[in-house]
């Protein structure tokens, strides 16, 4: 395996995103990032227009929902879902990023400022409220949290 390359964005468009990833002949991305940066919408969009298996950690991480029980094969589960190329993994945890380190070809760590965050987490919530999803409190931690 050659080296891992990273590369850093700040509200990038999908098209320079695309142009990177095709230069680098990525099969296995992780994309990371503090919440409300895209780290989702930038993964289905990748799902997508280049037709890579989409695995969102919070649905490994969790065994029911957001919060409450952790699923104890977390890390068994997370190899697992990488056995097939070409995927897109999107996930804020750290031991994601060791677990997964060596089984990527590409890293992109999405930035985002604080305002635009917690714009996107407030509407976020907005729509899963009135869709009766599970509404996260990512909102509350990035405006608890001044970074």
């Amino acid at each position: 395996m050659g080296q891992v390359k990273n590369i850093q964005f700040k509200d990038p468009d999908f098209k320079h995103i695309q142009r990177v990833i095709q230069a680098c002949e990525a099969k296995k991305i992780l994309l990371l990032g503090k919440p409300g940066v895209g780290k989702s919408t930038l993964a289905k969009k990748i799902e997508k227009e280049l037709s890579f298996k989409h695995i969102e950690v919070d649905k490994l991480y969790w065994k029911h929902k957001k919060g409450g029980a952790v699923n104890t094969q977390f890390t068994q589960d997370l190899i697992n879902a990488v056995s097939e190329e070409p995927y897109v993994v999107e996930g804020l945890y750290k031991h994601t990023r060791v677990i997964l380190q060596n089984k990527v070809d590409l890293i992109i760590t999405l930035k985002a400022s604080r305002p635009k965050r917690l714009i996107r987490l407030l509407f976020r919530d907005i729509k899963r409220f009135v869709k009766r999803e599970q509404v996260t409190s990512d909102f509350f931690w990035v405006l608890r949290n001044k970074k």
